[in-house]
């Protein structure tokens, strides 16, 4: 299905562009420093006909239940016994919070407009729903003469977007745009938003092994949150610990391994495999030094279904009992597409929620009117 890192661990083995070690990241395979003389391949990219214009989006839809639906739903444990978000005192501005997030939204978080999803190949390709994982964009890099995919991401607000470092390794922001509202990236359909990235920010990336295969992207002007085309995933707090159930993972990656690349919006759910065993599959292959505690896994140990290159950064997402989606992972690396004893390998994002939060209140837009809400509480910094 999808794994979009400009390189990615995937295929080790490999030293081909498939994806491999593409998008998602092969461990031991060596790239060019320079991702702009990376092929379309290797940079897990996938070229984006024309710009698409900024648009009005429909108004917001209801929302599905995460934990009724079955699909993407993941049994969580949380070290803490209970967790509060107080209420604002600014009875002028509305401010939705959800029960296993540390932040506030301008529209309701992790709502999707399709009460279940369909756990069919995403290597081997099942389209989602127009509108159905509203938070999906697709970031693109720039030329001159026309912008190309190259990896998935998530709205965490309308001034950020969630990616995996590899993805933006080496690349100014001036290079990249970011598109929300998007479903088939190969039509101008009037949902599209297309925002400028303003700033990159990672959080110790180390390349050679892909710890904390994270970075948020500033964007301007803000996105339009609409709550039915464009809407922001719920961030988990970091006590969240995702280690059974499933989880859904969505993208514009290749379908199989040395496959086309998707037009359309694809998704798959996919089990979570205990941290455990996946270690142990991984490190029996001598892959060990790229695992680390911050890490998940997903899919069957007997592969045939997985994202794939194009589909790094994208987000993989995790139902709960208060019927909302989290982000509970983010397309990191892995070895082939959807191979026997090779699950992908996802960026577990409660171990950084607390450095989300310190990120996205400290660099505010002066002028822009939008200030990150913590908890209910507006918190207004200068941008730096």
């Amino acid at each position: 299905m999808l794994t979009c890192h400009p390189w990615k661990p995937h295929n080790l083995h490999s030293t081909t562009t498939s994806r491999s070690t593409t998008s998602r990241h092969t461990p031991g395979t060596t790239h060019d420093s320079s991702p702009f003389t990376s092929t379309e391949d290797s940079f897990g990219a996938r070229p984006s006909s024309t710009e698409h214009p900024s648009s009005s989006s429909a108004s917001s839809s209801a929302a599905s239940s995460a934990s009724s639906s079955g699909s993407g739903s993941a049994v969580a444990s949380s070290s803490s016994s209970s967790f509060a978000i107080s209420s604002t005192t600014d009875s002028s501005v509305e401010i939705y919070t959800a029960a296993y997030s540390p932040i506030g939204y301008e529209v309701e978080c992790g709502l999707s407009n399709y009460s279940s999803f369909t756990s069919g190949k995403i290597v081997g390709g099942v389209a989602a729903e127009r509108g159905q994982f509203p938070w999906q964009i697709s970031l693109q890099i720039l030329t001159d003469t026309s912008a190309r995919h190259i990896c998935g991401g998530a709205i965490v607000s309308a001034h950020w977007i969630v990616t995996a470092a590899h993805c933006v390794y080496r690349v100014g922001p001036e290079k990249l745009s970011v598109v929300a509202g998007d479903y088939n990236l190969y039509t101008v359909e009037g949902h599209e938003q297309r925002r400028r990235v303003v700033k990159v920010i990672r959080q110790n990336y180390v390349r050679q092994n892909f710890s904390n295969d994270i970075a948020l992207l500033q964007v301007w002007p803000k996105l339009r949150l609409d709550g039915y085309w464009t809407a922001p995933i719920c961030i988990p707090i970091s006590s969240l610990k995702f280690d059974s159930g499933s989880a859904t993972v969505t993208g514009w990656g290749r379908m199989s391994e040395n496959g086309a690349l998707a037009h359309i919006l694809q998704q798959v759910t996919l089990p979570i495999m205990p941290k455990k065993r996946c270690n142990e599959l991984y490190e029996s292959a001598g892959y060990g030094d790229y695992l680390n505690k911050c890490q998940m896994c997903c899919g069957w140990e007997e592969g045939g279904l997985d994202s794939c290159q194009g589909d790094s950064g994208g987000p993989l997402i995790c139902g709960m009992d208060d019927g909302r989606f989290y982000l509970c992972g983010i397309v990191s690396w892995g070895v082939g597409c959807a191979r026997p004893k090779f699950p992908g390998v996802y960026t577990l994002v409660p171990c950084f929620t607390d450095w989300i939060i310190s990120v996205i209140y400290k660099h505010n837009i002066p002028g822009s009117g939008h200030y990150p809400k913590h908890r209910g509480k507006f918190i207004s910094e200068d941008f730096t």
